[in-house]
């Protein structure tokens, strides 16, 4: 399509000046996480919407693509608990209701369309004009076809479009927009004590009958939820993958079969010193300007150059001497991004202009665009076919376990006859870890639907599958006096320590009620009173945090007037309000224009988001939306 379009008018992109970069063009390029392209014959679906299915290739090749072109670390271990397979399927469900839906309202993408919004796309640009061998090389190495890449603007224009249809009558009114003005721009000042309840714990004793007396009187909140027993039989992959090693024949396979999985893209590493200029008025970015060539000017003199990011950059990255690591084309907003991969290893930029500000940029270290060698990557080649073998025997094993429990055999019995691990648990409570296996939500649901002697089918569970025998339910239930004494005997300590705080916070508010300053009241009390910075609504207390009751305190008392005793925590606060800044209305009424379109674009997404939930819920609840969740941890367990 949009080769075509390039044999047909050559000349037409030797001169054009191309658009800005397109809002979430660059996130399907770049993350790269894939739509539903077609389907493979003859295999099971890892799930179906609608009438399409998602087959098990292309979750895999989304799951590639995201690894290749993240910053997440590739780390089995965080890679499971992330459940990041679960979560780009969803992204491919999402994905998939949007295309049906799109369909069903009669909304598509023209040819024209989707070329005009390639031509926009930043990474495809130098010096705004469209080079097609650019273009290729970079879906190159993201393993995206010039197909697979159209196909995913497609999709991106009938969302966009499907999500105007969906909030065409959604606006944001003038008090709307005030009301986030003020949030991000009134602020408050107060001097405050805080009375911390950790300070009275251990100042008396409490006999043995005051604790017997305070379980007496409040016994239903120490009663204990229902609570199983399981004997189970684990095979336990972390064992099993000590018994296998892959042959060197069998990594040169996998590593011949799965090369794009090992492309390194172009990366360069950059440190940078940032003037921020956005906001600003013309008069001061003159004057940023003027700071920032001096800093340059001491950068190209030999200074070193982290330690001048730490005095003079606004950007997070400065505590790092400006370091933002490696990156790849389309990380950075272009005009960085052209200077960062345009510079030698060592050298230093002119001022670079972006929408943040003026950059100071040097290139720390480059890497040209390569294969890892099979060399590079064994340990992980090693790692993932013992994992596949190991997940494989577990499952079999758990699969001969279970057929045999049909025999009423013992599970001491099967477990010796196919060296897995037996054990009994400890009681457990719904969605609680369990002893020896961990946390295992599907396990747990499927125990306390059990009835006593039951078999569960294999489950698997963080550390392999497992069978489980449900022993023994002990109901829910109030424990004696004794297993829960300490406990009990904790919450009386910390309900007298709380009351004691309270009842000096009321008297420091009575104090300064009746007309004395807080600093004098609570001097005396041996309390510690501090003045607050200029805070917003949104705003934090640094030894405080956020705050949604003082913050409606500040925000509607009047100067001088001080609060009741505010919780923050378990501690307490008594603040008085010492100044409060309104906004400025000249700059609201500047600014209120971009602040009903920012807020405009986050309701209709908030609308649009909503959609979708409801329509994914009421197809989950008709039955249109299946996941093969046995095909779902095959493919996890190749992770």
């Amino acid at each position: 399509m949009i080769l075509d379009l390039m044999r047909r008018q050559k000349r037409l992109f030797a001169w054009v000046i191309l658009p800005l970069l397109v809002v979430g063009l660059v996130s399907y390029l770049i993350p790269g996480v894939g739509g539903v392209w077609g389907h493979e014959i003859g295999v099971p679906f890892v799930a179906r919407v609608g009438s399409a299915e998602i087959s098990p290739a292309e979750l895999r090749d989304a799951l590639f693509r995201f690894l290749r072109s993240s910053q997440v670390p590739y780390d089995r271990k965080l890679l499971r608990q992330l459940r990041i397979e679960q979560q780009i399927l969803n992204q491919l469900i999402s994905r998939e209701i949007v295309l049906q839906q799109g369909r069903r309202l009669g909304v598509d993408a023209t040819s024209e369309e989707i070329q005009e919004k390639i031509l926009t796309v930043p990474a495809f640009l130098e010096e705004g004009n469209f080079f097609l061998q650019r273009y290729k090389a970079i879906l190159r190495q993201n393993g995206l076809t010039v197909e697979q890449f159209e196909e995913s603007i497609r999709y991106e224009i009938m969302q966009e479009k499907l999500r105007g249809l969906v909030t065409e009558y959604v606006n944001v009114s003038d008090w709307e927009a005030e009301e986030d003005y003020r949030l991000r721009n009134e602020k408050a000042r107060v001097r405050y004590a805080v009375i911390d309840p950790a300070s009275f714990e251990g100042t008396e004793f409490i006999a043995l009958d005051e604790i017997e007396a305070h379980y007496e009187e409040n016994k239903p909140t120490y009663r204990l939820p229902e609570r199983r027993q399981i004997e189970y039989l684990l095979a336990d992959t972390g064992r099993l993958r000590a018994t296998f090693e892959p042959t060197a024949e069998e990594m040169q396979a996998y590593y011949r079969d799965n090369r794009s999985e090992f492309q390194v893209q172009e990366q360069v590493q950059a440190s940078h010193i940032l003037f921020k200029t956005a906001g600003e008025p013309p008069e001061s970015v003159q004057a940023i300007r003027r700071k920032a060539e001096k800093v340059l000017e001491e950068a190209k003199a030999g200074k070193d150059f982290a330690q001048l990011a730490r005095r003079h950059s606004e950007d997070g990255s400065a505590a790092n001497g400006g370091d933002l690591g490696f990156f790849g084309r389309g990380r950075m907003v272009p005009e960085f991004e052209r200077a960062a991969f345009g510079l030698a290893k060592g050298e230093i930029s002119n001022l670079v202009t972006t929408q943040f500000g003026f950059h100071i940029i040097k290139v720390l270290e480059k890497q040209d665009a390569r294969t890892q060698a099979l060399e590079e990557v064994k340990g992980i080649i090693e790692s993932s076919l013992t994992s596949e073998k190991a997940e494989a025997a577990a499952r079999d094993l758990a699969d001969k376990a279970y057929r045999q429990t049909r025999n009423e055999r013992s599970f001491e019995d099967i477990a010796k006859e196919l060296d897995l691990v037996t054990e009994t648990s400890p009681l457990f409570s719904p969605g609680a870890a369990i002893p020896g296996i961990g946390n295992s939500p599907d396990l747990s649901t499927r125990v306390f639907s059990m009835t006593e002697g039951a078999v569960s089918a294999p489950q698997r569970v963080p550390n392999g599958f497992v069978l489980a025998r449900l022993v023994q339910v002990k109901p829910s239930e109030i424990p004696e006096f004794e297993e829960v004494r300490s406990r009990v005997e904790q919450d009386l300590l910390t309900e007298k320590s709380d009351t004691a705080a309270r009842s000096k916070a009321e008297e420091l508010v009575e104090k300064v009620k009746a007309g004395r300053k807080l600093s004098s009241a609570a001097r005396r009390g041996r309390i510690e009173v501090k003045l607050s910075d200029p805070f917003s609504r949104n705003g934090s207390i640094p030894d405080l945090g956020a705050s949604t009751p003082l913050d409606e305190f500040a925000f509607s008392a009047k100067e001088g007037e001080v609060s009741e005793p505010i919780q923050v925590g378990r501690r307490l606060v008594v603040a008085v309000l010492t100044e409060k800044q309104d906004i400025d209305p000249e700059k609201f009424a500047a600014e209120k224009e971009e602040i009903r379109d920012r807020l405009l674009t986050r309701k209709r997404q908030t609308v649009f988001d909503a959609f979708l939930e409801g329509t994914r819920t009421r197809m989950q609840e008709q039955g249109e939306i299946l996941v093969n969740q046995t095909r779902l941890d095959e493919i996890s367990a190749q992770l």
